[in-house]
């Protein structure tokens, strides 16, 4: 008597489903690796676009005033970076930037407080500003998270 074997037994089935799960493994590991670096990349160009769109207002008003005369900053007591900058620019006119107290919003205003462009943070990546006075340059530094900083740069 000939036994006709077709099908599989149970010893192949299960080596074949421990199989395909190990691939499926590996393939849900690098799909959640590309959804993690997608991620990133977002948070990087949202930081860009802010940084960019910050720029361009501080930058516009410089140019159209002629440039800068003085700055300063004014330190909170209960934060290692300055709060408040005040830049006063050859025609005359103050501009102030100010982050409010929990470091989510940035203000540009001017002298009469009066709100030209704000913008807030992405979630993680706080808000502050960097004085530095030199012995010719005074530079204000704005950033978001440690990447990608507005530099401000006026002779003394």
């Amino acid at each position: 008597m000939k036994l006709d074997h077709k099908g599989f037994t149970l010893i192949e089935l299960t080596i074949s489903l421990v199989l395909l799960t190990v691939v499926l493994l590996f393939v849900m590991n690098f799909l959640n690796i590309i959804k993690s670096e997608e991620s990133n990349a977002s948070f990087d160009n949202q930081i860009i676009v802010n940084t960019s769109l910050i720029s361009e207002n501080i930058n516009r008003d410089v140019k159209e005033a002629g440039g800068i005369s003085s700055s300063n900053c004014s330190t909170n007591v209960n934060s290692p970076t300055e709060t408040s900058c005040n830049m006063v620019l050859k025609d005359g006119s103050v501009r102030i930037f100010e982050i409010s107290s929990d470091k989510k919003t940035l203000y540009y205003k001017d002298d009469e407080g009066n709100i030209i462009y704000s913008r807030n943070a992405i979630p993680g990546y706080p808000f502050s500003i960097v004085y530095t006075e030199g012995n010719q340059i005074l530079l204000v530094t704005i950033r978001q998270g440690n990447e990608y900083p507005i530099e401000i740069v006026s002779k003394k």
